[in-house]
């Protein structure tokens, strides 16, 4: 009875109308009075009813299948949405589980270490190697899911102008879609025949309205999530900055579709069916709405890889614009149900103020500090050679504890200029910790010979050379290096003022960082390293991380080759007389440099003295390196030695892609002890 009055309240409240006081009517009827009364069948009952009755059984149905389809509308879709929601916390949970599992085995890495620690560089087979079993399951998942690209070998590159993910961001995102398609278009109780709203089509667009607008709403935490630079998941899971770009994308697609497809049916719904849509046309709820599809749907357009590769500010700020008014629209638009859906907006502002908190929290740390009783902000230099076209910039942080680490990545600012609020994000090329300085041998002499007859671009390198072999200071501060490729914007701006300042200028530069995964390479017998261009600044940090470790034993590593092709001969030149002057001496690493510019000298050789009296010869071969060959020949070996080895790449996409397809063959060709690590060139 008490069903039955809410349902006939509410079915007459939707008909502009007032239920007349059943109190002293449901007080009266008793089984034995309900049973005197007449049975009607109200579809072909015509008179006035001025009295109780009783509908019939199958009457009865109807309305009893139309209130629980009403009825339970909203708390399926509120259901449906917690899935949305809990399929990406599952996957945040699995990535964060295998982050965990990593962990365990760094632990397992140092006790085995502690144990020999008077035995370095010895073969980590002996106490590392993984259970049968657990080999072959990771070798299968290490083969079909995570190194295999998607569509053939494209992943860096863009595939008709979109971004194809691995194999294992491809599958997570396909789940997502998978999912979002059932939960939003699946499960609907409509039914021919329902009393209350008599036509199916009508009652389809209902439901599909209110469900598409729950499930939008979900996927806004995390939409805001994965979009931001301090996400907890980036440390928690592993999982790379270029795959959560893959996820905020996806998310924002289907988190937009939803939006469009809630307007549609809600604008159908009120001018076919309702006379609705323009008079609700003049209140702010409805038009706040209408406001936050079109501004979520001009985002995603404007997110196409063609603007943001051409002109990334113009995005950016689009973007963030946009988003705000996407919020607070948000607000506005809900705020006609009081504060029922807030619970899906306020998480979503805090995940953003959250970001920018500690994008400010960052700042102040890495350049800022007052604790010594005067104030001191971060000091740099910038140094633009001609010869290499390459920007270099050293900084030196305030911050004592901030230590450069190799996979690390910052973003600079420049403050002190009409686009100060611009940053870019830029890997660490180089460091060195005070004290803890592992490339300790400055070279003193930089001879260089030429084997033709060319020598035009090298002597005209010699001034930037001695530059840069000037700068390196004795000064036993925290030091940070960073090589840049000025293209346009900012970087194009910055070698400008270095050339008026005859190739060195010291403007107020900001930090803010670090991010970024440290691979854990050091537990490798084997390290094979392809880098292309400023890419050579993801080896370098390992490279110096390698020689630190190595002197105190710490590290399994015996081997390490790096291969590098680079257009500019001289940035070989003065990143090996500056940063790689010890590795260089050093047995352990094998070099290959490639230059891959035409109408250069065929093979350039140079000669690096470093302090301690050991000399170095340095060939630069022309062309470009042969990668897959390499990776072949890095898999055969650790196949055959039943040794662990690793390949790190950085470098232009065709590069990468080539690289990765390589590791995957080898992978195919039996070697289980092969890893991939693959560091963005850009995003």
């Amino acid at each position: 009875m008490d069903a039955g009055i809410l349902f006939w309240k509410a079915f007459c409240e939707n008909g502009e109308s007032e239920l007349i006081d059943l109190t002293t009517i449901e007080a009266s009827m008793t089984d034995s009075v309900v049973a005197t009364l007449p049975v009607i069948n109200p579809s072909t009952y015509t008179k006035t009813i001025s009295s109780p009755v009783v509908v019939i059984k199958s009457e009865y149905r109807r309305y009893h299948h139309a209130l629980k389809a009403s009825n339970e509308a909203m708390p399926i879709n509120l259901l449906y949405g917690w899935g949305l929601i809990g399929y990406w916390g599952g996957v945040m949970f699995l990535g964060t589980l295998w982050k965990v599992g990593q962990w365990f085995y760094y632990l397992r890495f140092n006790k085995s270490k502690a144990k020999d620690i008077e035995k370095p560089n010895q073969s980590s087979q002996g106490e590392l190697a993984l259970p049968k079993s657990l080999a072959m399951l990771r070798h299968w998942i290490l083969l079909y899911i995570v190194i295999p690209a998607t569509i053939g070998t494209y992943h860096q590159r863009l595939f008709w102008w979109s971004n194809i993910p691995n194999r294992l961001d491809s599958l997570i995102v396909f789940g997502f879609w998978a999912l979002s398609i059932i939960l939003g278009f699946a499960g609907y109780d409509t039914f021919s025949g329902n009393p209350t709203v008599t036509s199916l089509p009508e009652q389809n667009w209902e439901m599909l309205s209110d469900r598409t607008a729950i499930l939008s709403y979900a996927c806004l935490c995390w939409l805001w999530m994965f979009s931001g630079r301090n996400n907890i998941f980036l440390w928690a899971t592993g999982f790379s900055f270029q795959s959560f770009n893959i996820f905020h994308r996806h998310i924002a697609r289907i988190c937009t579709i939803y939006a469009i497809v809630h307007s549609i049916g809600y604008t159908v719904e009120w001018i076919v069916y309702y006379p609705k849509y323009f008079k609700s046309l003049k209140e702010n709820w409805f038009i706040f709405g209408i406001v936050a599809t079109i501004a979520l749907s001009i985002m995603l357009g404007f997110s196409s890889v063609f603007l943001r590769q051409r002109s990334y500010e113009v995005f950016l700020v689009i973007h963030i614009v946009l988003a705000l008014v996407v919020i607070v629209a948000l607000f506005i638009h809900t705020s006609y149900f009081g504060t029922q859906y807030n619970g899906y907006l306020w998480p979503t502002v805090a995940i953003w103020c959250f970001d920018r908190f500690l994008r400010l929290v960052r700042l102040v740390y890495c350049n800022f500090s007052v604790f010594s009783g005067k104030a001191k902000t971060t000091n740099a230099s910038v140094m633009y050679s001609s010869a290499s076209d390459v920007i270099r910039i050293d900084l030196q942080p305030t911050a004592s504890s901030l230590k450069g680490r190799p996979g690390q990545f910052y973003y600079l600012y420049q403050p002190y200029t009409l686009r100060g609020w611009e940053n870019h994000p830029f890997t660490l090329g180089a460091f060195t910790n005070g004290f803890e300085d592992s490339s300790p041998n400055t070279p003193e002499i930089v001879k260089k010979k030429v084997t033709t007859t060319t020598t035009a671009q090298l002597s005209d390198s010699s001034d930037d050379a001695v530059k840069l072999k000037s700068y390196r200071s004795s000064s036993l501060s925290n030091t940070l290096t960073f090589w840049i490729r000025p293209y346009d914007g900012w970087t194009k701006r910055l070698r400008n003022e270095c050339i008026k300042g005859g190739g060195v200028c010291y403007p107020k530069i900001l930090i803010e960082g670090p991010y970024g995964h440290t691979q854990m390479l050091h537990t490798y017998d084997s390290i094979t390293m392809i880098m292309g261009g400023t890419g050579i600044a993801c080896a370098v940090p390992y490279v110096q991380d390698f020689l630190g470790k190595s002197k105190i034993a710490i590290s399994y590593t015996s081997k390490i080759k790096l291969v590098w092709t680079v257009r500019q001969p001289e940035f070989v030149e003065e990143v090996c007389a500056n940063d790689l002057s010890a590795a260089i001496c050093d047995q352990r690493i094998e070099f290959e440099f490639y230059c891959s510019k035409k109408n250069v000298p065929t093979n350039i050789s140079t000669s690096v003295h470093s302090s301690d009296e050991v000399t170095k010869q340095i060939i630069i071969q022309s062309g470009r390196a042969p990668v897959a060959s390499l990776i072949a020949e890095s898999g055969t070996e650790a196949k055959l030695s039943n040794s662990r080895a690793a390949v790190l790449v950085c470098g232009p996409a065709a590069m990468a892609d080539e690289a990765r397809a390589a590791v995957h063959q080898a992978l195919k060709n039996g070697c289980r002890t092969l890893d991939y690590f693959e560091e963005a060139y850009g995003w």
